[in-house]
């Protein structure tokens, strides 16, 4: 059985966790969300998933998957909670213009809008994102590869994905919304995914079945997108 590489020095590690902040920027203001970003805790996350990694590489002789890595990290995400204090632009504001009226009112009713998931939200948010780059590129990690983990760990070859294919599964399957038979809907799978991966024992591995059914539908041509 081949041995993985020998630890990657804190360098390394701390530029993947730059990396990742700046992922994690892009998705905040999507969601027009404000938040603290711990770099001391993205660098703990980087770290605990690169030793992950690293003990699957071993038990697998080197043969880790990109959906792998990509559900590693998810996990690692949600489980240590880099990003606190999250609030909606729009709630900040309406805030301020309670603060007008009562100072001490308008922030208790801001502290109740914070945003308490936000982690499990951008954990969905970062995967999709890496999901689609694997799926253009045939490439994970990325694109910090040049400087990444090791040589050794590079992982992934051109894959015969169409890009906007996935985009367009991955958006119809996260807005799924299966109907009750009283005819209410429920809630959608992202809500789902968020909420098994805030409130339920959700690891790795059944991220990985999630990723790998979603590249498989793609891959195989169903045309279950309406």
């Amino acid at each position: 059985m081949s041995k993985p590489p020998s630890v990657i020095n804190d360098q390394a590690h701390w530029r993947a966790a730059e990396h990742l902040a700046d992922v994690l920027r892009t998705c905040l203001a999507a969601y027009r969300i404000e938040a603290d970003i711990s770099m001391r805790i993205l660098f703990d996350v980087i770290k605990r998933w690169d030793k992950d990694i690293r003990r699957v590489s071993e038990v697998q002789d080197g043969n880790v998957s990109a959906v792998k890595y990509i559900a590693y990290q998810t996990f690692w995400l949600r489980k240590l909670k880099p990003v606190t204090s999250a609030f909606r632009v729009a709630d900040i504001a309406a805030a301020e213009e309670k603060s007008k009226l009562s100072e001490e009112s308008a922030m208790r009713w801001l502290a109740n809008q914070e945003v308490i998931d936000i982690n499990e939200q951008l954990a969905v948010a970062v995967a999709v994102k890496h999901l689609l780059w694997y799926a253009k590129s045939g490439d994970f990690p990325a694109p910090y590869a040049a400087g990444q983990f090791d040589a050794n760990t590079q992982v992934g070859a051109p894959v015969p994905f169409d890009v906007d294919a996935l985009r367009r599964y991955l958006q119809y399957f996260l807005k799924y919304s299966a109907t009750k038979p009283t005819g209410a809907q429920r809630k959608t799978t992202r809500d789902n995914l968020v909420y098994n991966l805030r409130y339920r024992t959700f690891g790795p591995h059944h991220l990985t079945h999630v990723f790998e059914q979603a590249l498989m539908a793609v891959q195989s041509g169903q045309n279950i997108v309406p």
